[in-house]
């Protein structure tokens, strides 16, 4: 049987290969030559690891699988015949471009804002990166009521005011950020004004209660008790006063 110098070609529809990020793609490059030699798959970017962690891949068809594909595999991948391939010629070689789309990334993920009732608020929702990046769109909901939807232009944010709050204004709002491959979403939770908390309650969970009685001129007692915060400092101590509940004794 008479040796074929090896060749290789990439099928017309399997460059640019186009696919989401999750799925699992196989990158060819057709091979022919007798006897056919093993392939071997790099990056173009030679700094680059494959997939698999490793700076190159061997195929016996040719053909590169990649499961469970993320953007940063985005790229071009060179297929080239082996150094041992029988024939004293140069290895021939070609390249593959693998472009992975991706859902927006977005910021912030989630936010919670505390207001008053008759005051505003302004929420945004930016995108960070995404691809494609052409054709994003936008909605704001509350629960599942639609506020307002839109497209970019070449902005890489969204907005939503709300004017005079109310109790109806109170809950969790949505911004879904959209493109081919599937929407990133920022949360905000608008909720009322919290009440200040007490400086005892910021000393922690941690107190101990004490009691004690002292005698009166009387002859009666007066008993008192205090919750206090193990290692009180005495510039605090105005906050155990605030404890005492002084109980007034009978006098037989």
């Amino acid at each position: 049987m008479a040796a074929v110098p090896p060749n290789l070609t990439v099928p017309q529809e399997k460059s640019p290969l186009v696919t989401r990020e999750g799925d699992t793609i196989e990158l060819q490059c057709q091979v022919t030559g007798k006897p056919k030699p093993i392939i071997l798959w790099t990056r173009a970017d030679k700094e680059v690891a494959m997939p698999d962690g490793s700076m190159q891949m061997e195929s016996y068809d040719g053909t590169l699988r990649i499961v469970n594909v993320s953007r940063e595999m985005s790229g071009m991948y060179r297929c080239q015949t082996s150094q041992y391939n029988g024939f004293n010629v140069t290895p021939r070689e070609a390249l593959v471009q693998l472009i992975v789309q991706y859902p927006p990334a977005v910021e912030p993920a989630f936010l919670e804002i505390r207001q008053g009732q008759d005051r505003s608020v302004t929420m945004s929702c930016r995108v960070l990166r995404a691809y494609p990046i052409r054709v994003l769109t936008y909605e704001w909901r509350l629960g599942n009521k639609l506020l307002r939807m839109g497209q970019f232009d070449s902005q890489e944010y969204t907005e939503y005011t709300l004017k005079d709050l109310s109790n109806e204004n109170y809950g969790i709002y949505n911004c879904n950020i959209i493109n081919e491959a599937g929407a990133g979403r920022c949360s905000y939770l608008v909720t009322g004004t919290a009440e200040e908390p007490s400086k005892c309650a910021a000393l922690g969970e941690h107190w101990v209660s004490e009691m004690w009685e002292l005698e009166q001129a009387h002859g009666g007692s007066t008993s008192y008790s205090r919750d206090r915060a193990p290692g009180l400092s005495a510039e605090d101590w105005s906050l155990s006063k605030l404890q005492e509940t002084p109980e007034q004794s009978l006098q037989l």
